[in-house]
């Protein structure tokens, strides 16, 4: 687990409103209608381990919709999406091919007498202004643990992530171009915000710092709390 993270660095908005870039070639897509309609937010503490929403959607809806009057509870519903997806330019931009990228946000779960694994996927998502639509600055990869939109009452219009934050990106590693990355805590507990789904750039994928032994306490579950590194091929 990594230590609690810099005054600076927790003093930093959690959303900051930035137009598409342009390797956005399509805007995030959602299903027509939410898998799994009116779900109450003690749920997603409990199935989706979202155990900050309250706190972060009050915080949300204070800073960013100051037309809410709303104070969120456990037994609010929301409408929860399993996935987002879109079509980006190739990284490199040698072409122009597309390729799709989604980003899950589904608990584990029994179907058909198989059980099927949790996929809460980590994504790159904008942290500051200096953010481009090339290269990893102003990005910092979030988990994202639960994808949703809230009742008309809220007035709020955007589709919402409740993410739990990673450290800043390292300076990466030559001639590997890994940049190491771990989990973020304040006070504690994980650093977490809720910010609306333009704000992802787009999946990203880590991979453990194993050294010379793997960690035989790891499980599907905890093993995402420990150091990464993550490929810039940005």
């Amino acid at each position: 687990m990594s230590d609690d993270i810099s005054d600076n660095e927790s003093d930093r908005p959690a959303d900051i409103s930035i137009p598409l870039l342009s390797s956005h070639s399509t805007k995030w897509q959602l299903a027509k209608e939410p898998p799994c309609p009116h779900v109450s937010l003690q749920f997603l503490k409990d199935k989706h381990g979202a155990v900050d929403i309250v706190p972060a959607l009050t915080t949300y809806l204070a800073t960013k919709v100051p037309g809410s009057r709303v104070t969120p509870s456990n037994y609010d519903l929301v409408d929860v999406y399993a996935k987002i997806s879109r079509f980006l330019l190739s990284p490199q931009r040698l072409t122009d091919e597309t390729q799709k990228d989604s980003v899950r946000a589904t608990p584990f779960r029994h179907e058909r007498k198989q059980v099927i694994p949790q996929h809460f996927d980590t994504a790159l998502v904008h942290d500051y202004l200096e953010a481009k639509d090339i290269g990893l600055k102003g990005y910092r990869v979030a988990r994202v643990r639960v994808i949703f939109r809230l009742p008309d009452w809220f007035h709020c219009d955007h589709t919402l992530a409740y993410i739990e934050w990673f450290r800043q990106i390292g300076e990466p590693n030559e001639p590997l171009r890994m940049s190491p990355v771990s989990y973020a805590t304040r006070e504690g507990r994980h650093h977490v915000a809720i910010v609306p789904i333009h704000s992802i750039l787009r999946s990203c994928h880590l991979t453990p710092k194993f050294g010379r032994q793997r960690n035989a306490t790891w499980t599907a579950e905890n093993m995402c709390y420990g150091d990464f590194v993550l490929e810039d091929n940005t």
